[in-house]
């Protein structure tokens, strides 16, 4: 149970003295009807993130005794103090309602894959799920053993938990395997891009220059 209070729609400098009083001034918003500004407390906050789900876990919002199911939309942070909130936004949902959860992609089976000296590539690191409440998974899991150089694991091939929709493209790439550069075409290059740095710091010889230096 996380505790909020209402509170007033008021200046930024309001606001700021909320904060300097270890508060999150924050928005609980609701379908159909009015928003409600709060207030939660900054500890309590970190709290209840403290848990698998992060970002996605499910509050029981208690708001001057009334109680909602909700879960976070967004959360600001202070980006000269590290782990200081500065605004949340609340949005309240029901038990058999759907939306969209990032999810955190988990890769396994490195150290079992075939020694073919290939580099493992992620360009995602989360995916897209439609998902209720309680059918939100902590993170999917993909595993590489069995990749050798130039395989990839797209999303579409990601087993999807129970319950879940993916909303992520399904032919997006999450993982592959590449090849890695050979240190001789490395070298190779680094010395032609020298010669040429060289090459071109060399002042041209003018014609005629010691006869008008003289």
């Amino acid at each position: 149970m996380l505790k909020a209070d209402k509170r007033k729609l008021a200046s930024k400098g309001y606001l700021n003295s909320l904060r300097r009083g270890g508060k999150v001034p924050g928005v609980l918003h609701r379908k159909g009807d009015a928003s409600i500004p709060v207030t939660v407390d900054s500890l309590e906050l970190k709290k209840a993130l403290h848990t698998e789900a992060g970002l996605n876990v499910m509050l029981d919002l208690s708001i001057d005794g009334d109680k909602f199911l909700a879960r976070i939309e967004d959360l600001q942070y202070d980006v000269l103090r590290d782990g200081v909130y500065t605004h949340i936004d609340f949005g309240s949902i029901s038990l058999g309602e759907k939306f969209e959860v990032s999810i955190p992609v988990t890769v396994e089976g490195q150290d079992a894959r075939e020694n073919d000296d290939g580099l493992l590539s992620q360009p995602l690191h989360e995916i897209i799920l439609l998902s209720s409440p309680d059918t939100i998974p902590s993170h999917v899991t993909i595993d590489i053993s069995k990749l050798t150089i130039g395989d990839s694991i797209h999303a579409g091939d990601i087993e999807i938990p129970e319950g879940c929709e993916l909303v992520t493209e399904p032919d997006e790439t999450v993982a592959s395997i590449i090849a890695p550069k050979l240190e001789a075409e490395t070298e190779t290059e680094e010395g032609e891009e020298d010669e040429a740095a060289e090459g071109a710091s060399v002042e041209p010889e003018l014609v005629g220059q010691d006869e008008q230096d003289s």
